[in-house]
């Protein structure tokens, strides 16, 4: 049992395949860890409930693109290495590790929904075995894993964390297109429960880790850091477009202005646009809801994720303004979107910029059409259906 042994024989173990790990989340960055893990030669069982992407991983194929995975997951699903199943009651007795990577989004109230995260601790919670190493990297608000999923699974399973099972956050860090990249070259941060959690969790992913490891205090902590990283970034976008809309009413040119105001090491302008993704636009009211249950009003974090979704519909208002100007009106108009994913060069339809122009233009009259090269014309249209 991994908590049990000390951290140099947790790793041999594991490569030895005596000691399982359990990747519950087969997404975007749930199936390049659990592949990252097999090509470290140890022994990997992936859950996921969607039995489609369940099958076409057994048989080696790949449910999205990722740079480098597609041959990777061949490898490690020809070698036995990584196995895949949708039943997670059934392989959480037979891991040692489980590491947890289900997706967190928001729900129409803007509030953070955590209901497949919840339902993943509560099925571990009743069939979770002793000494076994529960490892969180799903992105939650600070506080998330200690007062609901550890509580969660302490109530259902009987044991005591520290005493009959161990527990660790370490949030994940990487970008579409990127991502077998980021997972091994960044440093990684992580935190435990306990000492013995800590140096244990530090083992295992030590496997796929090839940095250094950014040593937290708490896992409350750890939790904000990855919160703080996202927010960060969500207010600078914020400030860009601000600075974009002073640039265009003041008839100066944003783009050059800020490279020239760059070359300032101290300064990082970035690209003003709309934000999109299941990371950026969604971390923030993860962050605002714990501050509303500590009484505090985050006034910047909520300004800037106001103007950055107010980008759209200024986008096409200024379409609109452009086609008075030639004597046109957007209703009837056919409008021609290029990119139907929130990133260059990747796939993924979660808050994308297309989206959010698509459902304006539509309320306007206008009739839409989307192209991607990374699409099929049936995806295309089940995604975004005219």
């Amino acid at each position: 049992m991994v908590m049990k042994i000390n951290p140099k024989e947790v790793v041999r173990k594991i490569k030895s395949g005596e000691q399982k790990i359990c990747v519950v989340g087969l997404g975007r960055i749930g199936l390049p860890t659990a592949c990252l893990f097999a090509k470290a030669k140890a022994s990997v069982i992936g859950v996921d409930k969607n039995l489609k992407n369940v099958k076409l991983i057994s048989e080696g194929k790949t449910p999205f693109q990722e740079k480098g995975l597609q041959p990777l997951l061949e490898k490690v699903i020809k070698t036995g290495k990584l196995q895949v199943s949708s039943n997670l009651k059934e392989e959480i007795p037979k891991s040692n590790v489980i590491i947890i990577l289900v997706s967190t989004l928001i729900d129409n109230q803007k509030n953070p929904d955590y209901s497949e995260l919840e339902k993943v601790c509560k099925d571990i919670g009743l069939t979770l075995k002793k000494d076994s190493l529960i490892i969180f990297e799903s992105t939650v608000g600070p506080g998330f894993t200690e007062n609901f999923a550890l509580k969660t699974i302490e109530h259902l399973s009987g044991f005591k964390v520290g005493k009959d099972f161990g527990l660790a956050y370490s949030p994940i860090r990487a970008s579409p297109g990127r991502i077998l990249r980021d997972l091994t070259s960044y440093p990684r941060i992580v935190a435990g429960i306990d000492k013995a959690s800590l140096n244990r969790a530090c083992a295992v992913l030590s496997l796929i880790v090839k940095n250094r490891f950014i040593v937290l205090d708490s896992i409350k902590a750890a939790e904000a850091a990855k919160v703080f990283e996202n927010v960060y970034r969500d207010v600078n976008i914020a400030l860009a477009n601000v600075l974009a809309r002073f640039c265009e009413e003041a008839g100066l040119n944003y783009k050059k202005i800020a490279e020239a105001a760059n070359t300032q090491p101290y300064c990082h302008l970035l690209r003003p646009g709309i934000v999109g993704g299941t990371c950026i636009p969604v971390t923030p009211y993860f962050l605002l809801f714990e501050a509303k249950n500590l009484g505090l009003s985050l006034e910047v974090v909520e300004t800037a994720r106001k103007v950055n979704e107010a980008v759209a519909k200024r986008i096409v208002d200024k379409i609109s303004e452009a086609f008075k100007e030639d004597g046109l009106k957007l209703r009837r108009s056919k409008i021609f979107i290029l990119g139907a994913s929130y990133k260059a060069d990747s796939r993924g339809e979660y808050l994308t910029p297309c989206k959010a122009l698509m459902e304006i233009l539509k309320r306007k009259g206008a009739e839409v059409f989307v192209w991607d090269p990374l699409y099929t014309i049936g995806e295309l249209r089940l995604v975004y259906p005219l």
